[in-house]
């Protein structure tokens, strides 16, 4: 059992996650492409006004906000095995699980711009990349390793990871604004699912501060991939009702 699951939430912090009316994510936009799987299969990056779906198995990333004339619908990301993917407000990151590379891409056209070595963390080289946030000027990694699993903020320009945090759950999802980080924490088939609310302003590397907040959906123990807007909300994707939610948080 994840350590997560024990950590006690008073009633009236609990967060509730609705239905994202108005968000930028419109799953009907790539309904047809959508096989068995896709979904469970993806990670899902953006801001307030655009938003892209990474689907692993057919390594192509798809638009969730297309408007008539912008950014093209989907795109292919040829590499081995496509992991996780973030938005630095120009580039779309994605990350190889096999080769341990970090690849960008222009969205508006699916050009692959180039692509540079993915710092690991210490003794988690074998763990999966199960997500990756931008804060503005820094890469945050969520490493899946058992009760190994970390959040790890890298330093592109010194090729380095500069800070390696416990995660004390199986990370799914991941977002990171200023010294506040989410994550998406899996909490078992039949428990709701938790997103954890880390501050990343502590020193202590090992015992940051965390407060667990469930979200109060139907089908929400089966959600996958996690962003923050920037203007206060944070989004994921409800596997069983096939649809976004949203959750207001305080950066």
């Amino acid at each position: 059992m994840w350590y997560c699951c024990l950590l006690l939430v008073p009633m009236g912090h609990a967060l509730r996650g609705d239905s994202a009316a108005g968000s930028p994510i419109n799953l009907q936009a790539i309904a047809p492409s959508l096989r068995d799987g896709s979904l469970a299969s993806s990670s899902i990056a953006g801001d307030s006004h655009n938003a892209w779906l990474l689907d692993r198995a057919a390594k192509t990333i798809y638009n969730l906000s297309p408007t008539p004339g912008s950014a093209k619908r989907s795109f292919r990301v040829e590499m081995p095995e496509p992991t996780a993917l973030a938005y630095d407000g120009k580039l779309l990151l994605v990350t190889d699980q096999q080769q341990k590379m970090l690849y960008f891409f222009d969205p508006a056209d699916g050009r692959g711009v180039r692509r540079v070595p993915l710092p690991m963390p210490e003794d988690k080289g074998s763990g999966l990349i199960a997500a990756i946030s931008w804060d503005g000027t820094s890469l945050w990694s969520a490493i899946s390793a058992g009760q190994s699993s970390s959040f790890n903020q890298i330093n592109l320009e010194r090729n380095a990871v500069v800070r390696s945090l416990f995660a004390n759950c199986d990370p799914r999802g991941l977002a990171v604004s200023g010294s506040q980080l989410w994550s998406l924490c899996y909490n078992g088939k039949w428990l709701p699912a938790l997103i954890v609310s880390h501050d990343l302003s502590s020193k202590r590397n090992a015992e940051i501060e965390m407060t667990a907040r469930p979200l109060a959906t139907p089908g929400a123990n089966q959600l996958q991939g996690l962003y923050y807007d920037g203007v206060g909300h944070l989004f994921s994707i409800d596997l069983v009702n096939t649809r976004p939610i949203s959750v207001a948080v305080s950066p």
